[in-house]
């Protein structure tokens, strides 16, 4: 065999390799990845962060055929909803931050879940209420407390009677394991987007580090309404003293 033909066996054989291995490499990706969370495997899509420009992507490149009802939670635990680009934020009474529903056409990294095959009526619905809240309106326990409160005015509750949930990482979990029943009672099917690669367990820890910390938050306000509700001149009158 003359050198020249090993030389050409030799290219020959390394071509095919090479495209095997990156053969290989596309069969082993699948279009769908999956993270386990709480006794339940998640089925969701990454989409990388770099490729659309830093730490949000904008949504036209997530929905290009257009979206309903979103519900995100970023990389530190917070959630929020957009319903038809107007976006909204649960005031917290830990962290005693307040933003009004606003316009938006980008997500933040973290997670966010798709609602599909809602009415546009209820997804209309929710716009309008959204952009009318002001005050007081927009405050809650936490943002996951007031994104329940909000949907469920629209007749989408969290599956497992998740609404009567008294902590933020309890109405979490039961985001991502039970998913969201609709105004017809059925179960909402929901397609599910990693933004980044921040893991649920990670934001699950930050919820729950989050729900610590408002403990002594809570007991102090309830403390106070208490007594305030006895101290009044109204209250003492329909309870006197023996």
């Amino acid at each position: 065999m003359s050198n020249r033909l090993r030389v050409i066996i030799f290219l020959a054989a390394s071509i095919g390799v090479s495209f095997s291995a990156r053969s290989s490499d596309f069969t082993d990706c699948p279009s769908l990845l999956s993270e386990s969370f709480r006794g339940k495997q998640i089925e969701f899509t990454r989409a990388e962060l770099e490729k659309v420009g830093g730490r949000f992507v904008p949504i036209s490149s997530l929905f290009p055929e257009g979206y309903g009802l979103l519900v995100g939670i970023q990389e530190d635990g917070h959630v929020y909803l957009v319903a038809d680009g107007i976006r909204y934020d649960g005031g917290s009474i830990y962290k005693w931050i307040i933003r009004k529903p606003h316009a938006t056409n980008a997500l933040p990294s973290g997670w966010v879940m798709s609602l599909n095959g809602l009415s546009p009526d209820v997804v209309a619905h929710l716009r309008k209420n959204l952009s009318e809240l002001s005050g007081l309106d927009r405050w809650s326990m936490s943002c996951y407390h007031g994104a329940c409160s909000r949907l469920k005015k629209v007749g989408i509750n969290l599956g497992g009677d998740g609404s009567r949930a008294f902590f933020a990482a309890t109405l979490f979990e039961r985001m991502m394991n039970e998913g969201f029943i609709g105004p017809a009672s059925h179960k909402i099917p929901v397609d599910v987007f990693q933004l980044g690669n921040v893991s649920l367990k990670k934001i699950r820890n930050q919820i729950h580090a989050d729900d610590t910390a408002l403990l002594p938050t809570v007991i102090v306000l309830t403390s106070l309404g208490i007594a305030a509700y006895y101290l009044t001149p109204e209250t003492v009158e329909n309870h006197p003293q023996p």
